[in-house]
């Protein structure tokens, strides 16, 4: 793992995200704080705080039981096909 200032991992980003691409390990320090480059997957989900909030929404709802359960995927479907047509 090498750590890299933020000045020299701005100069030489490329190379840097190159050797990220072949697995290496790159850190770069900014005002005391580190931070680390990874690869990320096209399909990787970003949870923004948004999203974040809905899904604790969501916990909450299902919690106080304010959610709808389904005996199986044919009756989720039906219902999805019922709401879809209203």
């Amino acid at each position: 793992m090498e750590t890299l200032t933020a000045r020299n991992f701005r100069n030489r980003m490329a190379a840097s995200l190159d050797r990220v691409d072949a697995g290496e390990q790159i850190v770069f320090r900014r005002r005391n704080r580190l931070y680390a480059v990874v690869q990320v997957a096209d399909d990787t989900p970003v949870l923004t705080p948004q999203l974040l909030s809905q899904i604790e929404k969501g916990r909450k709802e299902h919690k106080e039981g304010k959610t709808l359960r389904f005996n199986s995927a044919a009756e989720a479907q039906r219902w999805m096909d019922h709401i879809r047509h209203l």
